[in-house]
């Protein structure tokens, strides 16, 4: 499932219904956007990235890599057929 990248061991915290408004209360996070962030309905994007790593007191890479992995494996099972077509290459010096 897509938010189970965003409520990891590694998060900084996992947010709640009851947090998300908190979110939005405290600072310009607001309450729809961490919604769809929650309920995979919105991208992590740069932007957010900075402004949740500011909220929680993390690095801002910390959840861009929450996306980055979150796309990559969305891909990967996509097209894993044509990815194991794909052989290493090798090159030999002659």
């Amino acid at each position: 499932m897509k938010g189970d990248l965003l409520f990891c061991e590694d998060a900084p915290s996992a947010p709640s219904a009851s947090s998300t408004s908190k979110a939005s209360a405290a600072s310009p996070l607001y309450c729809r956007t961490v919604l769809d962030l929650i309920h995979n309905r919105r991208k992590i994007t740069v932007e957010m990235a900075l402004r949740l790593s500011k909220f929680f007191g993390s690095s801002y890479k910390f959840w861009l890599n929450l996306q980055n992995e979150l796309e990559t494996r969305e891909i990967r099972k996509k097209i894993e057929k044509d990815l194991n077509q794909v052989h290493l290459y090798s090159h030999t010096v002659s």
